[in-house]
């Protein structure tokens, strides 16, 4: 059976494809570029349920503890176009590649147990979302030194 892809799918293959496309992304380098383009920190459901329908899909492939753009989903990034992009035009391009449905108040998939990615628990996202933020906290606080 085929997901359903949403807005918040989009968001999580934008991410992995920012945070490091066909090197991969760890957890934490994910949840930094999906701040960055949506100004927001993904929910454990969100992360785990969207990088379980992409990697069922192909568009996301599992390597190690790291997450790589794979299949369609490679070949369309690497044909996006690089210059002057914006975070809207990402998310653009990805909503349009996996043809998401806009953001629902539910996702219809939200309580399928195929959808709920067994390689990463919700404990590891509270983890890696609160190493971005520890991190990104301490170049704030460089920055703000006279």
């Amino acid at each position: 059976m085929k997901p359903e892809f949403t807005w918040s799918d989009a968001w999580v293959l934008a991410a992995v494809a920012v945070g490091g496309g066909s090197r991969g992304a760890a957890l934490q380098q994910i949840i930094e570029a999906g701040e960055v383009i949506n100004r927001a920190i993904f929910t454990p459901q969100e992360l785990r349920r969207g990088l379980a329908k992409l990697a069922h899909e192909g568009h996301v492939r599992v390597q190690d503890r790291s997450f790589v753009v794979a299949g369609e989903a490679l070949a369309a990034f690497e044909q996006m176009p690089r210059a002057r992009l914006s975070s809207y035009d990402v998310m653009q391009f990805f909503e349009d590649f996996l043809q998401a449905a806009p953001y629902p108040s539910v996702d219809p998939d939200a309580d399928d147990p195929r959808w709920n990615l067994a390689a990463v628990s919700d404990a590891e996202v509270i983890a890696a979302a609160e190493a971005y933020q520890a991190d990104y906290q301490e170049l704030f606080d460089e920055a703000s030194k006279p």
